[in-house]
C-alpha cells in the first residue's frame, strides 16, 4: 500500500512551513534580543537623564551660591565706596586746612614785610649797622623766596628738598635774629613777633610736613583700595559672567540632550510597538504553522491506524482457525449487493470506465483475504456481467497474439477494449468502406464532421459521437499498452509497514532490520514535523492471542475522609476545587502515537481498572462525571486530546 501524494505534498508543506517558522522564530528571537538592547539603552537614557537633572540641581545650587557670594562681594564694594566716599571728605578737609595755612603763610610774609619796612624808617645805622641792614632785606628775600618755595612745595612740586629750604630759613632767621638781638632795645616788639613767626613758622611746618605725610598716605590707601575694589568688581563681574555663561550652555545642552534622548526614547517606543505586533505576527504564523502540522501529523495518525487495522485484521484471520475465516460464498454474498447496483454492460459507456466500477467492486473483498478468490474468480465476476452483443465471452482472446486465455483482469479488459472497437466500428473492410464512401473523403471538410455530430442532447454525448468517429477512422485496431497489474499481498509481513514507510521517506540505505529503519523513520519524522516529544500508548492494533480473555480487575483506593476543609489546587482558595474553579484551568492537549508491544499470543490479557485520589486534589463527593476509567489495552478509537489519561511517555533526543 503506497503513501498517497496528498499525503507527501502535505508533509512537503509541513517541512517547508517549519522551515520557514524556524526562520520565523529565529527573527524572533533576533528582533526580542533587539528590544531588550533597546529597553536596555532606553534605560540607560533614562538613568543618563536622571544624572543630568542632578548635575543641573547641583549647577542651580552653585549658581545660587555664587550668586550670594556676588551680592556679598557687592555689598562689601559698596562698603568700600563709602569708605572712600568717607576719605574724600577727608581729602577735602585737609586741602581746607592746605588753604589756612597758605593763608597763614600770607600773613607771615605780611609781617615781614612790616618789620622790613620799619626797619627801613628807623633812624640810620652806622656803616656797619647800615651794610647789615641793607643784607637783612636780602636775607629776608632770601626767607621770602624760600617761602615761596615751600607753597610751591605744598602745591606739589617736590623738585627740591623742603628741608634744605627750610634751614636756608631757619639760617636766615637765625642771623635777622642775630641783628635783632644787637638791637634788642629797638626792636624788642619784632624780636616777639618773630620769635612768634618763628614759632608759628616751625608749627607750620611740622604741620605740614604730618599733612603732607597724612595725605601721601591717604591717597595711596584710597588708591590701593580703589584698585582692590576694581579688581574685585571686575573679577566678580567676569566670574559672574563666566558661570552664567556656562549655567546657560549646561542648560541649553541639558535641555538639548533630553530632548535628543525623548526622541530616541520615542523612536525605541515605535520600534517596540512594531517588533511586538511583528512578534505577536510571528506567533499567529507559529500557531498556524503548528495547527497545520497537527493537522497533517493527525491524517498521518489516522492512515497509520487504518494500516495497523488492515494488518490487525490479517493477522487476526491469519491466526484464526480455518473454520472462522471468511469463504468464497462470504465473498460472494459481500458483492451481490454491489454487482446488482451495476447494470450489465452493453455498450452504454467506454469499457475502461466499466472496468474501473468492477475492479473497485472486486477490490472490497480484498480485505475478507480469502484464498479462493484469486484472479480468475475476480475475472469471472467480470465476465459475468457481458450482456448484448458482448456475451458470450469467449474462452480465448481471439484479439490477442497467441490467442491467450481470459483468466486475469489486464486479459479481460484488452478482450472488452477490442470488442468494444469492433462492435462499433464493424470489420475492417466496412470500416475501409465507411471511409472511401461516406465519411472521409478528400473532398470531405470540417463543416461535414459538424453536419454529423449536430444538436448533441448533452456535452458527454458530443463526445461519444466524436469518439466513434475517431474509432471509425482508424481503420485498425489501436494496440493500447497493457495496464500494468497491480499485485496485493494477500499475507502481509508484519515489518513490510516499516519498509514501506521507509521507502516513502526516502529511504536509501541497505540494511532492512527493525532497528535501522526505526532509527531512520524516526529521525525523518523529526526533521520534516519537527516533534520533539511524543507521548505514547499501545497501540490497539497489536497482535494478541484469538484465545486471549479480558479479565477486569477494579482496584479502589480507599478515600479520606471527607470532613475537611478543601482549598483549590489551582488558586489555593477554600470554599471550591480546581473542577470547578473559577480561574478556569485549561487543560493542556498532546498529540499521542501508538507504540506496539511484542505480546505472547499464549498469555491471557488483564485488564486493570485502578482508582487512585490525587493527594493533591480534594475530594469530590457525588460528582461521577469527573470520575473516568481508562482501560489501557482498550482497542477502540481515543481523541488524542483526551485528559486524566496516564500513557507512557517517550522522549526523542
Amino acid at each position: 500500500m503506497r503513501v498517497e501524494q496528498a499525503y507527501i505534498d502535505l508533509l512537503d508543506s509541513n517541512l517547508e512551513l517549519r522551515i520557514k517558522l524556524t526562520k520565523e522564530e529565529t527573527i524572533t528571537i533576533r528582533n526580542k534580543e533587539k528590544i531588550r538592547k533597546l529597553t536596555n539603552d532606553l534605560e540607560r537614557c533614562e538613568l543618563y537623564i536622571k544624572y543630568l537633572e542632578k548635575n543641573l540641581i547641583s549647577r542651580e545650587n552653585e549658581i545660587d551660591r555664587l550668586k550670594a557670594e556676588y551680592y556679598s562681594t557687592l555689598y562689601n564694594l559698596k562698603k568700600c565706596q563709602d569708605h572712600l566716599e568717607l576719605k574724600e571728605e577727608a581729602l577735602v578737609a585737609q586741602d581746607n586746612r592746605i588753604i589756612l595755612l597758605e593763608d597763614t603763610v600770607e600773613k607771615l610774609k605780611s609781617q615781614i614785610l612790616k618789620i622790613s619796612h620799619f626797619q627801613n624808617n628807623s633812624n640810620k645805622p652806622s656803616e656797619e649797622e647800615e651794610q647789615e641792614n641793607m643784607a637783612l632785606p636780602d636775607i629776608l628775600r632770601n626767607v621770602g623766596t624760600a617761602l615761596d618755595r615751600i607753597e610751591r612745595y605744598i602745591n606739589g612740586d617736590t623738585s627740591f628738598d623742603p628741608r634744605n629750604t627750610l634751614n636756608g630759613i631757619w639760617i636766615s632767621l637765625t642771623t635777622v635774629r642775630g641783628h635783632m638781638q644787637r638791637h634788642a632795645q629797638d626792636a624788642i616788639n619784632l624780636q616777639g613777633q618773630l620769635n612768634t613767626a618763628h614759632n608759628l613758622l616751625n608749627n607750620a611746618n611740622g604741620q605740614i610736613n604730618n599733612f603732607i605725610n597724612d595725605m601721601a598716605n591717604v591717597r595711596n590707601e584710597c588708591l590701593r583700595r580703589a584698585q582692590l575694589l576694581t579688581i574685585a568688581y571686575n573679577n566678580e563681574a567676569n566670574e559672574r559672567r563666566r558661570w552664567y555663561q556656562i549655567a546657560q550652555e549646561r542648560q541649553t545642552n541639558g535641555q538639548r540632550m533630553a530632548f535628543r534622548k525623548q526622541n530616541q526614547i520615542n523612536i525605541l517606543v515605535q520600534e517596540k510597538a512594531v517588533l511586538q505586533i511583528l512578534a505577536r505576527r510571528r506567533k499567529a504564523e507559529a500557531d498556524l504553522a503548528e495547527f497545520n502540522r497537527a493537522w497533517v501529523f493527525n491524517r498521518y495518525q489516522k492512515w497509520k491506524a487504518r494500516e495497523l487495522n488492515s494488518r490487525q485484521i490479517i493477522l487476526n484471520l491469519q491466526n484464526n482457525p480455518l473454520g472462522n475465516m471468511a469463504t468464497i460464498q462470504d465473498v460472494m454474498h459481500t458483492l451481490s449487493p454491489l454487482l446488482a447496483q451495476l447494470p450489465s454492460y452493453d455498450r452504454q459507456e467506454p469499457p475502461d470506465v466499466y472496468y474501473q466500477r468492477l475492479r473497485n467492486i472486486n477490490e472490497t473483498a480484498r480485505s475478507l483475504a480469502v484464498v479462493g478468490f484469486n484472479a480468475g474468480v475476480r475475472c469471472q465476476v467480470m465476465i459475468n456481467k457481458m450482456t448484448g452483443r458482448f456475451a458470450p465471452v469467449p474462452a480465448n482472446d481471439p484479439y490477442a497474439g497467441g490467442n491467450p486465455a481470459i483468466v486475469t483482469e489486464p486479459l479481460f479488459l484488452n478482450w472488452l477494449c477490442e470488442r468494444y472497437r469492433e462492435v462499433m466500428v464493424g470489420t475492417n473492410r466496412s470500416a475501409i468502406f465507411a471511409l472511401v464512401n461516406e465519411k472521409f473523403l478528400e473532398t470531405d471538410t470540417p463543416d461535414k464532421m459538424r453536419v454529423r455530430i449536430a444538436n448533441p442532447p448533452t456535452v458527454n454525448a458530443f463526445f461519444t459521437e466524436l469518439c466513434n468517429i475517431w474509432h471509425e477512422s482508424a481503420g485498425k485496431r489501436i494496440q493500447a499498452p497493457a495496464p500494468t497489474s497491480v499485485s496485493f499481498t494477500t499475507q502481509p509481513q508484519k515489518d513490510d509497514f516499516k519498509i514501506r514507510l521507509a521507502r516513502d521517506l526516502a529511504y536509501t540505505g541497505i540494511g532492512i532490520d527493525d532497528a535501522t529503519l526505526e532509527n531512520f523513520i524516526y529521525e525523518e519524522l523529526k526533521k520534516r514535523l519537527g516533534g520533539t516529544t511524543a507521548h505514547v500508548r499501545k497501540s490497539p492494533f497489536t497482535s494478541r492471542s484469538a484465545y486471549a480473555t479480558k479479565k477486569v480487575i477494579r482496584k479502589v483506593v480507599p478515600k479520606a475522609s471527607a470532613k475537611q476543609t478543601r482549598h483549590c489546587s489551582a488558586c489555593g482558595k477554600a470554599g471550591h476545587t480546581k473542577v470547578n474553579c473559577p480561574k478556569g484551568k485549561r487543560t493542556k492537549k498532546v498529540n499521542y502515537v501508538y507504540q506496539d508491544e511484542v505480546e505472547d499470543p499464549e498469555d491471557s490479557e488483564e485488564y486493570i481498572v485502578e482508582e487512585e485520589e490525587d493527594p493533591k486534589e480534594e475530594e469530590i463527593e457525588d460528582d461521577d462525571e469527573y470520575v473516568e476509567y481508562v482501560d489501557e489495552n482498550d482497542d477502540e478509537p481515543r481523541n488524542c486530546y483526551a485528559t486524566k489519561k496516564k500513557w507512557c511517555k517517550v522522549e526523542y533526543l
